[in-house]
Formats: C-alpha cells, sequence, structure tokens
C-alpha cells in the first residue's frame, strides 16, 4: 500500500519576509503565545513584555476576529515590497480575497520579523 504524502508545510511556500506574518496569523489562531512570541522584532517583543502576552494574544485574537473574520492559513497570500537585498520592507496580506495594509517587516540576524505592533 501506498504511503500518504504528508501534508505540504505552507509556510515552506511562502516569501521569507511573508514568514513571520504567517507566523503571527498561525499563532493567534491557535493561541500558541511562545509561536506569537517569535514573529516580532527585538524592539516590538520589548514593548509586549511589558504589556504582558496573556494580554496581546487576547488583544490580537480580537482584532484578528474583527478584522480578518474566519480565515484558513493555507489561503493567505503575502506580497513584499522592498529593495532586494534590503534589511526591511513591508509585507501585504491577502486574506479571504482582500488585500490588507503592509506591515513593517525587519531581518533581524539573519530571520524576518515583523516590526510593528
Amino acid at each position: 500500500a501506498e504511503k500518504p504524502k504528508p501534508e505540504p508545510n505552507p509556510e515552506e511556500q511562502i516569501i521569507q519576509q511573508g514568514q513571520p506574518v504567517y507566523r503571527w496569523f498561525k499563532a493567534v489562531q491557535t493561541g500558541d503565545q511562545e509561536l506569537l512570541k517569535s514573529v516580532f522584532s527585538q524592539r516590538i517583543r520589548k514593548s509586549h513584555d511589558t504589556t504582558g502576552w496573556d494580554k496581546m494574544m487576547k488583544t490580537y485574537q480580537e482584532v484578528f476576529q474583527k478584522d480578518f473574520g474566519d480565515y484558513k492559513l493555507a489561503d493567505l497570500r503575502f506580497t513584499y515590497s522592498g529593495k532586494a537585498g534590503a534589511i526591511n520592507g513591508t509585507v501585504s496580506v491577502r486574506v479571504n480575497g482582500k488585500d490588507h495594509h503592509g506591515l513593517r517587516v525587519i531581518n533581524e540576524k539573519g530571520d524576518w520579523k515583523v516590526d510593528e505592533r
């Protein structure tokens, strides 16, 4: 019998700069605070540390529900705007067929991170 093929990892199909935005959506959808902490730049993490991650998760869940409704992670689409080789730029996300404003991203030590609240 043939082995079932593993589910493709949608993150592997996403542009590098869009990966932290994808993980942000995933963290909010699944309530994963550790994943949420990993998506932000050091500057934003410090701010959120002060506010408290429980509170930030609750806020994001409310805002994402209001702004995006029910979404499937596999349906998210990302577009990067920035100069080639730059260490920052913006990522626009398409959710349920609707484009949303660009989010600032920054490359910190080789990893792309969301650089805004």
